[in-house]
């Protein structure tokens, strides 16, 4: 089961990485390599299936420390993942109180 929970784990720990990237150092990135900020195009990441697959997997082997924290890491940084859509859902609720 340690193994199936690994093989699950890498795809979802990549997908959760990517979408970390997309959203947050992509940009930066581009304008370090000194492309135009024309030349940029914004592109969506992977929704849901990174935090499922590492969500998966820390169920089937949740009682290592650094494969559970790691899991939890992976699972907030996630911007394609429920808890980041949920924060974003709340956001803009309390926005539109706010004004």
């Amino acid at each position: 089961m340690e193994v199936l929970a690994y093989i699950i784990w890498v795809p979802g720990a990549l997908f959760c990485g990517l979408n970390f990237y997309i959203s947050f150092l992509r940009y930066p990135v581009h304008k370090l390599l000194g492309r135009s900020e024309d030349s940029f195009q914004w592109v969506s990441g992977v929704p849901l299936l990174g935090t499922l697959l590492v969500f998966v997997a820390f169920i089937l082997l949740s009682e290592n420390p650094l494969f559970f924290w790691s899991s939890i890491l992976l699972v907030l940084i996630d911007t394609g993942g429920p808890l980041w859509f949920a924060g974003s859902v709340l956001y803009q609720k309390l926005g539109k109180f706010n004004s």
